[in-house]
């Protein structure tokens, strides 16, 4: 899946082994902020303009840094106008 700065995502997994300290959760709309790249795996991860905080992050081949809380790509799925909209009736129906 293709990601880019500013773009809107849906978290469609929000299950973790070990609760980060600003969890996502799944059917939430957020904003990609920037990128992270884990200097150990590889593995792509993004900050989220909502969750702007620093802390020690965990990658799941075992490095720790100090760095801005970031979520693996894998958790979220890119959203257009229309599938927002779509999205915020289905919550809508499903809370009334």
């Amino acid at each position: 899946m293709n990601f880019r700065t500013g773009q809107k995502v849906i978290c469609v997994n929000d299950r973790f082994n070990r609760k980060p300290v600003h969890a996502v959760k799944a059917g939430e709309i957020y904003y990609i902020n920037g990128f992270y790249s884990c200097p150990s795996c590889q593995s792509l991860q993004f900050s989220l303009f909502e969750f702007p905080f620093y802390t020690l992050m965990g990658c799941k081949c075992g490095l720790t840094l100090e760095r801005r809380q970031t979520f693996y790509a894998w958790r979220f799925v890119p959203l257009d106008e229309a599938e927002i909209e779509e999205k915020r009736e289905e919550k809508a129906i499903t809370i009334s």
